[in-house]
């Protein structure tokens, strides 16, 4: 049963064609190579691809852990669910740029709001320890 791996020199149309009998070829040979790996002629039809539940990935985000897992039977998927782990993967966060001045303007919206944050909390802190001065300086002159 003689099994070609490598074809003879063939004219293309251009680059494109060229490429689209490379991967038909390469997928041709694959697949005949697949046939006999199964102990059939490569001109026999494939048996129809059956699914199978397992091995199964699972998925959890935590810091310091890899966020996947395989679990291989259905008593580890189980125990896994139960500890937080999921079956769908989360989704990666999308991070939308605006226009590089919008994005300055909204940093410095930004900052100006967090600094006037820090000058109240500055006064509230100062009016606070003039208290505590009084009130110390009442208790020590009684």
């Amino acid at each position: 049963m003689p099994l070609q791996v490598f074809g003879g020199m063939q004219t293309a149309p251009g680059f494109k064609g060229a490429m689209k009998e490379h991967r038909v070829h390469n997928q041709k040979q694959g697949d005949e190579i697949l046939q006999l790996a199964d102990g059939l002629d490569h001109n026999d039809p494939r048996a129809p691809y059956v699914h199978q539940g397992f091995p199964m990935m699972l998925y959890k985000p935590d810091p310091g852990e890899k966020g996947e897992k395989v679990v291989l039977t259905a008593a580890e998927k189980a125990v896994a669910l139960e500890n937080g782990w999921r079956e769908e993967p989360y989704p990666k966060v999308q991070v939308a740029l605006l226009d590089p001045a919008q994005e300055k303007a909204n940093l410095m919206d930004t900052n100006n709001r967090l600094q006037a944050q820090l000058v109240q909390q500055n006064e509230a802190l100062i009016q606070l320890q003039a208290q505590m001065k009084q009130l110390l300086s009442a208790k020590t002159a009684k």
